[in-house]
């Protein structure tokens, strides 16, 4: 009795080694460097502009209203009445954070002297709105990589963050 191998492991489809999903492997691990150079381009302008950096992590709120909208639009995932008011409530909550304080905000300590802002506060938040863009690019290669590819989450996450560890 002859029994053919059918079945995929990580990077082995029917044991040959599956080249696409390798490369959508290095995809997700440039993906990821590119979210956490964002996150730390955003917080180093938030300093340079003098703008307080609860404001532009606040921005980052918005994702899972952008992820949500991407999964509406390409996959036509229905939006539930629940889910419409937990991102008007998220937005709500990114506002109110974001114009409470700021640049006019009282020194953390006395001794604190509040020196004159190197950037305009807009590059910080320009690069604030990047990072949901970039993590509702990455939810949607990962639904594509494990729907269409059939690769578990387990393993694209695992390869990607191996491949980024490896070549940092």
């Amino acid at each position: 009795m002859t029994e053919t191998l059918n079945k995929t492991v990580f990077l082995w489809t029917n044991g040959k080694f599956n080249w696409t999903i390798f490369l959508w492997l290095i995809i997700g691990a440039v993906v990821s460097v590119g979210i956490f150079l964002i996150v730390s381009f955003t917080l180093k302008l938030a300093i340079l502009a003098n703008l307080n950096t609860g404001i532009v992590i606040t921005i980052w709120a918005i994702n899972p209203f952008t992820s949500a909208l991407m999964d509406f639009c390409i996959y036509r995932s229905p939006l539930q009445q629940h889910h419409l008011v937990g991102m008007v409530f998220l937005i709500m909550c990114a506002v109110f954070v974001s114009v409470s304080g700021g640049k006019d905000a009282a020194p953390n300590s006395p001794t604190e002297i509040i020196k004159e802002a190197a950037l305009p506060a807009w590059c910080a938040i320009l690069c604030s709105v990047a990072m949901p863009v970039a993590c509702t690019f990455q939810v949607a290669m990962q639904k594509y990589v494990t729907v269409n590819l059939h690769m578990s989450a387990n393993d694209f996450t695992f390869g990607s963050q191996f491949i980024m560890a490896v070549v940092l």
